[in-house]
């Protein structure tokens, strides 16, 4: 059944919580801007989506904001990858002095990850558990004055798709698998939530959950030309099919490429 208010839903939530928006093109952010606080380059994992790594960092950096007001002690970052939205936040917010765990399935990514904090002199303060995230939110019990930050698969892909290019980026058949399962965990009342997802990410679903069981505390919209994933040819054609049915929003073409929405949210439970 098509979603008829999908585009309106999208833009009463950006008016209502007064986005901050932009634009960033696809290529634009390069290794070097990731990380722009030191000589040193950091190492990154086979995930090929700068830009997304980039805006995720700004979201990452408002939670620590908030999380060194309100007397929040620990972040635990789910599916952390190269640590660099957490290790920028540490950096660029001095005064949030509290421990990091990075949960990620990926060995490698976990090896990265340890290389890049002690190379900025964070390792101290950081804690690296081997586990699927969802696995990890369903066994750990999240405590109290806390903050959980995420950049899960969030893309529509087809169902039964078993191809390993789309693995980092899989969110289920409308995207909202990870989501779905972050936003509806038994958190306690009071925890920061820092989550990056997108405009075809079923959006009018995301933000119902949001609405649900959140205070929203940051919103940001950041319109891309075209993305690394999506213009693959295996998974346009099903994304624009999405669209037609109302579960997820694209941007007018230009030149050939579709464009979208990467969204960035912070979130406090309420409920």
């Amino acid at each position: 059944m098509k979603h008829k208010n999908a585009h309106s839903v999208l833009a009463q939530f950006f008016d209502q919580h007064h986005a901050v928006r932009g634009t960033i093109a696809r290529g634009h952010i390069t290794p070097t801007d990731l990380l722009p606080l030191g000589h040193v380059t950091p190492r990154l994992t086979r995930f090929a989506a700068h830009h997304d790594t980039w805006l995720f960092s700004k979201v990452v950096g408002v939670v620590a904001e908030h999380a060194s007001r309100s007397g929040v002690t620990s972040i635990t970052d789910l599916g952390a990858g190269s640590c660099i939205p957490t290790i920028r936040a540490c950096l660029e917010h001095p005064q949030y002095t509290g421990r990091v765990t990075c949960v990620d399935i990926d060995d490698d990514a976990l090896k990265i990850g340890a290389e890049n904090v002690t190379t900025y002199q964070l390792a101290p303060r950081y804690t690296f558990v081997r586990n699927d995230m969802l696995d990890y939110l369903d066994r750990n019990s999240i405590a109290t004055h806390s903050a959980l930050v995420a950049n899960p698969p969030f893309l529509p892909v087809p169902p039964g798709s078993d191809d390993p290019y789309f693995l980092p980026v899989d969110g289920g058949p409308d995207g909202t698998h990870y989501l779905r399962a972050i936003l509806t965990s038994a958190l306690p009342v009071g925890t920061l939530v820092g989550l990056e997802w997108s405009s075809l990410s079923n959006p009018a679903a995301v933000i119902g959950m949001m609405q649900a069981f959140y205070d929203v505390l940051y919103v940001q919209a950041f319109d891309i030309d075209a993305g690394i994933y999506t213009e693959a040819p295996r998974l346009r054609p099903y994304i624009e099919a999405q669209a037609a049915r109302g579960l997820a929003v694209v941007n007018p073409p230009a030149d050939g490429l579709m464009g979208w929405t990467f969204i960035g949210t912070v979130l406090r439970k309420k409920r």
